[in-house]
């Protein structure tokens, strides 16, 4: 259905569009403009990218989803998490693919251990506590239970296992952690050509650095945003609050870049 959509007249598809949001759907087309993961997967070609850092994997979603728009290139995971770390085990086993599972960490600016906060909904969990207004907003942030994890640098990490990190592409889904795990990868980020993560708009977060810092710190470090992905809004004042970038270092040889 979604291949003879765009097909169709600008007006037929507005119409389309128009009676399924009147039964509570949202139909899309299936091409780059309209599909976060398809230009994802794109870009990725035009890049020559093969490895993809999966950093905050949690169960696997985000790699299942790129293996599935047909990027055959490896991702390496990176979780924290004891119950995540082990369904991400499982899922990358099942796959035909090349998904290696790294040892369970969270990617930090040092080795040792930290509090990691388990929320609710552990997609939410984090090195940093949910703000108040984070759980008054959306419930299933609430922390539940505070562990002790390991952490590691994300260059000591990848020397460890012998991994090597060329022309590779990170992305990040730390919930507030980033400029941590950024800050202990000033050698990969030197080679790495690509990078996507979550960017809060209003700290979420106790102790979350701010989206400017943030952004200061990706293009100190070469990078440039190409796409910007809707990502969190508040349920209750429909304010847009985090959203996710993806970003490549400028390629004098693409005719894209």
């Amino acid at each position: 259905m979604l291949n003879l959509l765009s097909e169709l007249s600008g007006k037929r598809k507005t119409m389309l569009r128009e009676l399924g949001r009147k039964v509570g759907l949202e139909v899309r087309l299936n091409a780059l403009n309209a599909r976060n993961d398809l230009r994802l997967a794109y870009f990725l070609k035009v890049f020559n990218i093969d490895l993809v850092l999966d950093i905050g994997a949690n169960r696997g979603q985000f790699a299942q989803e790129l293996f599935n728009t047909g990027y055959s290139g490896r991702v390496v995971s990176f979780e924290a998490l004891p119950d995540a770390h082990k369904r991400l085990k499982e899922a990358a086993e099942r796959q035909k693919y090349s998904w290696i599972v790294a040892p369970r960490v969270a990617l930090s600016d040092q080795p040792g251990t930290a509090q990691f906060h388990v929320t609710e909904a552990d997609t939410s969990s984090s090195l940093f506590a949910p703000k108040e207004s984070f759980v008054a907003s959306t419930p299933q942030a609430r922390p539940v239970e505070v562990i002790e994890v390991p952490t590691a640098r994300l260059d000591d990490i990848v020397g460890e296992i012998g991994l090597s990190v060329e022309n590779c592409f990170l992305k990040m889904d730390v919930q507030g952690g980033e400029s941590l795990v950024l800050a202990g990868a000033p050698n990969v980020l030197g080679t790495a050509k690509g990078l996507m993560t979550e960017l809060s708009l209003r700290p979420l977060y106790d102790g979350q650095p701010s989206a400017q810092r943030l952004l200061e710190a990706i293009y100190e470090a070469g990078f440039e945003i190409w796409d910007v992905w809707q990502g969190y809004r508040d349920p209750r004042s429909h304010r847009l609050n985090q959203i996710d970038i993806v970003c490549f270092k400028p390629n004098k040889t693409s005719s894209l870049a």
